[in-house]
């Protein structure tokens, strides 16, 4: 496995593998967006962007100046702007990106998209978000189970070092709980099998409740 040490962003096999690979799944996110109104002239923040997986797609799919990319490791971010995003694109859209930990900036948003973030961090972490970062929309992936309870106990904090180590895992009535004292609505899109098993994905969207 690539770690910290050894990673090399220079290398298309080490940032698109160090975050997780799957890349084919890009495309499969923007759709799943787009059929749930995602707009050209929506303004989109992409939590955990990474080395720009969905996020190159993103740019290209939504109008100029509409797409802020958040990554806490600037290597990959680095990586995916070298390598991923060509500069008349990134000239012709202008996307924002902010390489610091969530909870720093507070933004607003149409949309916002986490896709394998909050199956990695905290419950704390993903509460945060959700009353940082006000968008009348959420796309997320985490992990649901019998149980609720972070793998390991002390799992906290951000590091692609220690992605496949760590889970956090929602009960049905938990979640509900943490999304609604957060101000949204719950919308289970999609379950279906993961690497953890008997911890399944959800697809989750989140609808911002009226004040």
């Amino acid at each position: 496995m690539t770690t910290v040490d050894s990673f090399n962003a220079n290398l298309l096999e080490d940032y698109r593998e160090y975050p997780g690979g799957k890349w084919w799944i890009a495309e499969l996110v923007l759709d799943c967006l787009i059929r749930n109104g995602l707009q050209r002239h929506h303004r989109l923040v992409d939590v955990g962007c990474g080395p720009l997986r969905i996020g190159k797609h993103l740019i290209a799919f939504l109008d100029a100046r509409c797409y802020t990319g958040i990554e806490p490791e600037a290597s990959m971010l680095e990586a995916g702007l070298a390598n991923e995003l060509s500069g008349e694109l990134r000239a012709l859209q202008h996307p924002s990106f902010l390489t610091e930990q969530l909870g720093t900036t507070r933004l607003a948003a149409d949309w916002a998209l986490a896709w394998d973030v909050f199956n990695h961090l905290s419950a704390d972490q993903l509460r945060m978000a959700l009353t940082t970062i006000t968008a009348d929309n959420w796309l997320l992936n985490v992990h649901v189970g019998e149980v609720h309870r972070t793998i390991p106990k002390d799992g906290e904090g951000w590091s692609y070092r220690y992605a496949d180590a760590k889970a956090q895992v929602y009960t049905q009535a938990s979640l509900e709980s943490l999304v609604r004292d957060a101000g949204y609505e719950l919308r289970v899109l999609l379950t279906f099998p993961s690497g953890w098993e008997g911890f399944p994905f959800s697809v989750l969207r989140l609808m911002r409740l009226a004040p």
